[in-house]
């Protein structure tokens, strides 16, 4: 830009990265220009993409378009260098192509090409770019969803896993009372058969109890 406005500083660059873009004082327009431009029309001019050409058209009815001081007549092929004027007395801008790597878009950092397309992309392009975001905030919004319902799954299979847990634990401890009172009642079937080898003339009470304690085992 060689001329100050609202939008822009006199020796301010500005990057364009789409194929096509439209140069006046409407919202709409890439290049744009506050209403202080009275000889700008709302769009004045548009810089396309023509194979490995860039053509300035003019749009204005009431308006010139100038290219290093001369009127155009429907569209010019813009070369580097070229300085482009919108009305006789208008805002001033100079055309540059960039060479070698800088005529790449891969130069421009991925947050700043994002923000130029979205900016400076005409319909539908900037429809198709902002679907392109709601289908991949509902992708992101699908992942955390499902990422809770697998929370939730663990959850529960923990808590299940855990009550397992308790509940064989809780058949050890009746394993080992059982086998606590087995080991009683074989004592007391050592103490009674010792009992009835030596006994005289209980002998048949004793046996009794060793027959109770047989068939407790």
């Amino acid at each position: 830009h060689k001329t100050s406005s609202k939008y822009h500083q006199a020796g301010e660059s500005q990057k364009i990265i789409v194929d096509q873009v439209e140069l006046g004082r409407d919202a709409s327009c890439q290049v744009r220009f506050d209403e202080s431009f009275e000889t700008v029309s709302r769009k004045h001019a548009a810089i396309v993409r023509d194979g490995e050409n860039w053509k300035l058209i003019h749009l204005s009815h009431s308006n010139p378009t100038l290219v290093n001081g001369h009127p155009i007549n429907g569209s010019y092929y813009l070369q580097t260098g070229d300085e482009i004027q919108l009305s006789v007395g208008g805002p001033r801008l100079g055309f540059i192509v960039p060479q070698g790597r800088q005529a790449l878009t891969s130069s421009i950092g991925l947050t700043e090409r994002m923000s130029l397309f979205r900016k400076q992309a005409l319909r539908p392009y900037k429809t198709a770019l902002t679907i392109m975001g709601i289908v991949f905030v509902l992708a992101v919004a699908g992942l955390a969803a499902w990422n809770y319902s697998l929370g939730v799954k663990n959850d529960l299979l923990a808590q299940k896993t855990e009550e397992q847990e308790l509940q064989l634990k809780g058949y050890q401890n009746q394993l080992d009372s059982l086998g606590t009172e087995r080991a009683s009642l074989e004592a007391q079937q050592r103490e009674l058969e010792t009992k009835l080898r030596n006994s005289d003339g209980n002998a048949e009470a004793l046996k009794t109890q060793l027959d109770n304690v047989n068939s407790t085992i």
